[in-house]
């Protein structure tokens, strides 16, 4: 049949509607180049909706069913960016044309605003007019630059002069303002009732004016011109209720449109007003109305801060808490805000409160970290994640800050410790990131704090213990540094980027046990307890972590720096008085913890090849100070032999355990005492001694030998 092919039909009505919609976009095009714009923002066309319906007749039966409906599904149209220019609204501004459209208007404005102030002063310090004259003039000239800005408005002058009609908008608002403002303060002229209203009008025009035309130079111009009015003379009470009115419309406009920049602006400006009033007043007696203005920009700020803000579609999430916080979101702006306000709220309430009301500091401080706790948790409950990671962050700012206001240096340290390593459970518990670095900066606190602080309490007294607050201080801060890298070592695999913060956390440990007792004992004990500290740490880095083996290693080299340079002064070995010989402990101690060393590395043989040598160096340090002892502890020929037993001792071990290393080092001991014996003994000593001497270094020698051609196929 040679009917019509319905497939035939449904190509040509694609094509059709292809053409349609290039049409429409051209159509639109021409459109967007003449509607005029006050900001230049971005357009977006509707969609249509349209659906082509065809029924096809029933003629060849694989086409033909009854009442078959083709729809053609619904496209969004693509979205258009407004050019921006005169009559292209996308068109980039070049520099020229932005200096003199913008610019130069701005500047011009600024100019005669003042202006106005030094002519209206000027005509009023000569008695040239009076106070009702000088608010009659400015009434005038402040309307005249509201109907010019609405004259060059008008549509025939196609947006020609559009920037220059918004700014002589917001200067008239700003002249008007200043005019209202003065009619009450100084001049009195009516009351302030009536003033507040009549302010409270003009706020609410330039408001409309702001959203009508979507205009950021009439906001910025009308208030921001009035946020300087209350400094052309003295701020009183008036002035804040002032401040408080402007910027409540000044929030409106942010809130509809968005304008960050405005609302930080007003935010400074109105906390910068309240700083000027508290210079000039008794802050004990203007106590509640400081705290009703506070209180007011606080919620006023807080509010925007929720408002401001684009929903989110995501549900907020614990584990991206510290993605939130670092990585700037598209909606950044609540957090600044939200920032700025507690600094200022806070920094401004405790000046006055630590003035007057010192005792109260710390519970001031606890209650604003409770109201940020319940401000997280209402962010978190609206999804708000970005603003619930800042006012978590706030809550844990102030409870650290409470901590130091109201507790003793060591009570501090205390706190601090415990906040940080409960932070460190709640962030493990909840898979919270962002909980762990605040933990971390806690613990960075409570380290600096520990160093530089906390050495200076009071030492560690056995007969009253409770005033040795730098001993419970530094050891609060070793048990919960532990405790944290343990912690983080249990999840290292599971923390990503975090993996490796239990070394520091260590590190921080050790660092603080070496430092305590440096500062508590004294003497040879400070040696001793050191050389214990880094057997301690090798047994456990050889248990867990080869990590902790480095710090075993550095504390060993500071053992052995201390006993070399400052630990040999000190008294000798008594035999009739053993507890007096304490460099013979120090001596005794230290080498046998570096032989047990040497001994644990020879062990352990899946140790990195970076750390195959170690056990020679706490060999080699062990015998260096068993023969530094002997020297000092000895005399004379006796010290030869004492050498030379020694070195005796280190070949037996070498043939032993068949380690040509430590056959090497009692060769070189029994070299040194042979040079001993030849040069100083045959100079210094009896002669019985030297007989001994060189008799029992010929018998050691022999043995040597004997013990070289006994064990040759050990070599």
């Amino acid at each position: 049949m040679g009917g019509i092919n319905p497939s035939e039909i449904y190509n040509e009505l694609l094509k059709i509607r292809e053409e349609i919609k290039d049409i429409k976009l051209r159509v639109h095009s021409i459109e967007g180049r003449l509607d005029k714009y006050s900001e230049f923002e971005e357009t977006q066309v509707e969609p249509a909706v349209g659906k082509i319906i065809i029924k096809p007749e029933k003629q060849e039966e694989e086409y033909l069913e009854d009442e078959q409906e083709l729809e053609l599904e619904k496209e969004e149209e693509p979205v258009f960016e407004a050019e921006k220019g005169p009559l292209f609204p996308g068109k980039k501004i070049g520099f020229e044309e932005n200096i003199g459209k913008k610019w130069f208007s701005r500047i011009g404005i600024i100019s005669i605003f003042i202006g106005m102030v030094l002519l209206i002063k000027y005509l009023y310090d000569r008695n040239l007019m009076s106070p009702v004259e000088k608010i009659i003039f400015g009434i005038i000239v402040g309307l005249v630059m509201l109907i010019a800005g609405g004259f060059l408005n008008n549509k025939k002058y196609e947006n020609k002069y559009e920037y220059l009609s918004r700014t002589l908008t917001g200067g008239g608002f700003a002249v008007l303002y200043l005019i209202i403002y003065t009619a009450y303060n100084p001049y009195r002229l009516i009351s302030a009732e009536i003033d507040m209203i009549l302010l409270a009008l003009i706020i609410v025009f330039a408001v409309f004016l702001s959203l009508r035309y979507s205009s950021r130079v009439i906001a910025s111009e009308a208030f921001f011109l009035g946020y300087i009015i209350p400094f052309l003379s003295n701020i009183n009470e008036y002035s804040l209720v002032y401040a408080t009115v402007l910027t409540i419309g000044l929030v409106i406009i942010v809130q509809r449109k968005g304008w960050i920049n405005m609302a930080i602006g007003g935010l400074i400006a109105v906390y910068v007003t309240h700083i000027s009033w508290l210079l000039g007043h008794n802050l004990a007696g203007d106590l509640l109305i400081n705290a009703l203005f506070l209180s007011a920009y606080f919620i006023i700020f807080t509010t925007l801060a929720y408002t401001i803000r684009k929903p989110s579609d995501e549900a907020p999430s614990l584990e991206n808490f510290q993605s939130v916080l670092f990585k700037i979101p598209e909606s950044y702006h609540g957090i600044l805000i939200a920032a700025l306000n507690a600094i200022f709220f806070y920094g401004l309430f405790y000046l006055v409160i630590n003035t007057n009301y010192k005792i109260y500091a710390g519970l001031f401080t606890i209650m604003v970290a409770v109201v940020y706790l319940a401000l997280a948790y209402a962010a978190l409950n609206k999804n708000a994640k970005e603003l619930f990671a800042i006012y978590l962050t706030l809550c844990t700012t102030f409870i650290t800050i409470a901590i130091a206001v109201q507790f003793n240096d060591q009570w501090i340290t205390f706190a601090w410790a415990i906040e940080g390593f409960v932070l460190l459970m709640m962030g493990f518990r909840y898979n919270a990131p962002g909980l762990r670095f605040f933990a971390k900066v806690v613990g960075i606190i409570v380290l600096v704090k520990t160093i530089f602080w906390d050495t200076g309490l009071e030492a560690f007294d056995i007969d009253n213990i409770l005033k040795s607050t730098r001993f419970f201080a530094f050891m609060i801060s070793i048990i919960t540094f532990y405790a944290s890298s343990s912690m983080y070592f249990k999840h290292k695999n599971k923390t990503g980027s975090e993996s490796k913060t239990w070394e520091y956390y260590f590190i921080g440990g050790v660092l603080l046990t070496t430092l305590i007792l440096s500062l508590e004992l004294s003497g040879g004990w400070i040696t001793i307890a050191w050389a214990l500290e880094g057997f301690i740490l090798l047994l456990i880095g050889f248990r867990y972590n080869e990590r902790i083996r480095v710090l075993a290693n550095i504390v060993g080299i500071l053992t052995i720096l201390k006993i070399l340079f400052m630990d040999t002064v000190l008294l000798g070995f008594y035999i009739d008085d053993l507890f007096k010989s304490m460099r013979f402990f120090v001596f005794l101690i230290t080498m046998t913890t570096f032989y047990a060393s040497s001994i644990l590395y020879l062990k352990n043989n899946d140790t990195p090849d970076h750390e195959r040598k170690f056990w020679k160096y706490y060999l080699i340090g062990g015998v260096l100070l068993t023969s530094l002892l002997l020297m000092l502890e000895l005399e004379g020929g006796l010290i030869s032999a004492a050498w030379a037993i020694e070195a005796i001792a280190i070949l037996v071990a070498g043939f032993r355990y068949e380690l040509s290393f430590v056959r090497k080092i009692g060769i070189g001991l029994l070299l040194l005492t042979i040079i001993k014996v030849f040069i100083l003994d045959l100079a210094g000593l009896k002669t019985i001694y030297r007989i001994l001497s060189f008799l029992m270094l010929g018998a050691i020698l022999m043995g040597a030998s004997f013990l070289y051609s006994k064990y040759k196929d050990k070599l």
